[in-house]
């Protein structure tokens, strides 16, 4: 064949092959192109986002502490330990007077005025070198003050005079509100706050502890942790497996799980649990002492603390739940409500220098 048909050949085959359209094709690519980016720059946008809201959002638990500081602070593992802000906001709707303390010139008995139900008990701390406790004061309902004149309380102590404790404890009133149990050396007194009469019950030992078991009986118990469950129908207090340092409830009598895994905590270490615990279904509170003071929220399930609040330095009290995920703890910068749900602390009472019992 010669070189002029096969030019001839590969001529007609090039015809039949359709143009090439480059053009149209890198423009195509490079919408391709910026859609991708887009895409990356939008996902990128939205993480970084979520990652401010992830750092803010603490910050509406109060406001920020004096240091600065988040004052909700996840630990390594997830637990979460909130702090109290630098500024707290007032609660309203607590059956607590805003002022503690505050029990006027002139105080009428609770013999002459008897309440129909107790809002709270109230003992003002004495200085050291005193050999009686101050009075205990009756909160009624209607918001006035009643002093308890009789009987004479005492304090309580340990084997050798060691370890003074005040008559009223945080458990101290029944969860009608209409019966005080008060924990003597060798005897157990319980105050009808509706009439102003007491009874006294025998009760062996150096009593520091009480427990109600309904508005029927009562736990009480030494620190050494004897413990016995007085029938107030028939005066007989019966020995009771319990130690009521480490109880979070005595109906029914609930133990604190004897090992607690605070590695959820991080740095933070409990060296050991401070005052009475209680319970609320699954979750367990109690204030504890370490690098630095705590109160804790317990997964009984778990047995592992699952949430905490670094309360300022000072005495702390755990009062109670409020309700199913509030928490009432007497600190020095006053009564304060923990949202353990939320972390968010709010004020409910000044500070007040002695102990406080609600039912």
């Amino acid at each position: 064949m010669s070189t002029d048909e096969i030019a001839r050949l590969l001529g007609k085959a090039a015809a039949d092959v359709p143009e090439p359209r480059l053009a149209e094709g890198a423009w195509a690519r490079s919408r391709q192109v910026i859609r991708r980016r887009r895409a990356v720059g939008t996902g990128l946008a939205v993480a970084v986002l979520l990652g401010a809201v992830a750092v803010t959002v603490p910050q509406r638990f109060g406001g920020a502490p004096p240091d600065g500081t988040n004052p909700t602070t996840p630990a390594t593992t997830g637990t979460i330990i909130d702090r109290v802000p630098a500024t707290v906001t007032d609660r309203t709707g607590v059956p607590l007077p805003r002022r503690s303390g505050q029990f006027g010139p002139k105080v009428e008995t609770l013999a002459n005025q008897p309440v129909t139900r107790a809002a709270a008990l109230y003992e003002p701390a004495v200085p050291a070198s005193a050999r009686q406790p101050g009075p205990v004061y009756v909160l009624g309902e209607d918001g006035l003050y009643r002093r308890i004149d009789a009987p004479v309380l005492e304090f309580a102590f340990d084997d050798g005079k060691q370890n003074r404790a005040d008559p009223l404890r945080p458990t101290a009133l029944s969860p009608d509100g209409k019966l005080a149990a008060f924990p003597q050396v060798d005897r157990l007194v319980v105050v009808n706050l509706t009439t102003g009469q007491y009874g006294s019950y025998p009760v062996p030992g150096f009593n520091k502890y009480v427990r109600w078991q309904g508005t029927h009986a009562v736990l009480v118990g030494a620190e050494d942790g004897a413990a016995f469950s007085v029938d107030l129908g028939t005066g007989r207090a019966e020995p009771a497996q319990a130690k009521l340092a480490d109880l979070a409830g005595a109906e029914p009598v609930t133990h604190v799980p004897p090992s607690v895994d605070q590695s959820g905590l991080g740095s933070f270490r409990i060296a050991r649990w401070q005052g009475l615990a209680w319970r609320n279904g699954n979750k367990i509170v109690r204030a504890a002492e370490g690098s630095l003071p705590l109160v804790a929220v317990i997964d009984v399930d778990r047995a592992a603390v699952v949430r905490a609040l670094a309360v300022p330095p000072g005495p702390v009290t755990v009062l109670g739940w409020l309700d199913d995920h509030t928490v009432l703890v007497q600190t020095s910068k006053g009564v304060l409500a923990w949202d353990a749900g939320s972390g968010q602390v709010t004020s409910v009472a000044t500070p007040f220098d002695g102990v406080i019992a609600r039912p």
